[in-house]
């Protein structure tokens, strides 16, 4: 049942304007909350719009570094320090 809800959720959120681009951050908290192990799907789904920096730190301060560990290696290529530190 999750499956039905979680995609079509995911694919409506990458379809919404930047301008919506709050809401990325949003989902990102509800999916800690509610499905933590969808996270890292989400997050991949978002990496061309989401400033990394930001997800770094939103996730340092919860201390669910861990749980983002494959997006980090993902977008360590962008070269931002945040990133780095917190993937190594």
């Amino acid at each position: 049942m999750t499956n039905l809800w979680v995609h079509p959720f995911k694919f409506a959120l990458v379809g919404a304007n930047s301008f919506l681009q709050d809401n990325d951050y949003k989902s990102l908290s509800f999916y800690l909350q509610e499905q933590p192990t969808l996270l890292t799907d989400l997050l991949t789904v978002l990496i061309p719009r989401i400033d990394h920096s930001r997800v770094v730190r939103m996730f340092r301060q919860v201390d669910h570094i861990p749980l983002i560990r494959s997006y980090l290696i993902a977008v360590q290529h962008v070269g931002f320090t945040d990133v780095y530190m917190a993937s190594t």
